[in-house]
């Protein structure tokens, strides 16, 4: 349903609010290397989260990303519109080119039963909610996986 852009975004963002943080910058590298996705395309992921206002970045040493705002302010549906915008919630859902909501494929129409209530859903989940999973054990570093 959403581009790999989105999904890594959540997962950095969740793995960097399972951590403490106290203002912490995390390296992109690291963040890569723990969640074992490829850091070229985590730096491209970075610059959008920037200018979507949700996270800081420093160069240097002590360098990388911080949240600009509490991960509990920081919703799923905020990450969402930071990379999709508002397609993924109003174009068809099966990308057909003339359906829309006034005029809708019968599934589009469907959908729209549903889609308010989805929305809803993200907009209620924030990154600190999914990060508990992470505390918890439901969601794995790639070194996690290995053990």
């Amino acid at each position: 349903m959403f581009s790999k852009a989105t999904l890594y975004a959540i997962q950095m963002l969740a793995y960097m609010a399972s951590q403490k943080q106290n203002g912490q910058y995390f390296p992109v590298r690291k963040i890569g290397a723990e969640l074992g996705l490829p850091v070229y395309f985590l730096s491209k992921i970075v610059k959008r989260l920037v200018r979507s206002g949700i996270v800081d970045t420093s160069r240097g040493i002590k360098g990388g990303m911080r949240f600009r705002k509490p991960p509990t302010q920081i919703s799923l549906y905020d990450i969402i519109q930071a990379f999709e915008g508002d397609k993924r919630f109003v174009d068809c859902i099966l990308g057909l080119p003339q359906c829309e909501d006034f005029e809708g494929c019968t599934f589009h129409r469907r959908y729209l039963k549903i889609r308010d209530q989805l929305i809803g859903l993200f907009q209620k989940t924030s990154i600190a909610e999914i990060a508990k999973q992470w505390k918890r054990g439901a969601v794995q570093t790639k070194e996690e996986k290995i053990q």
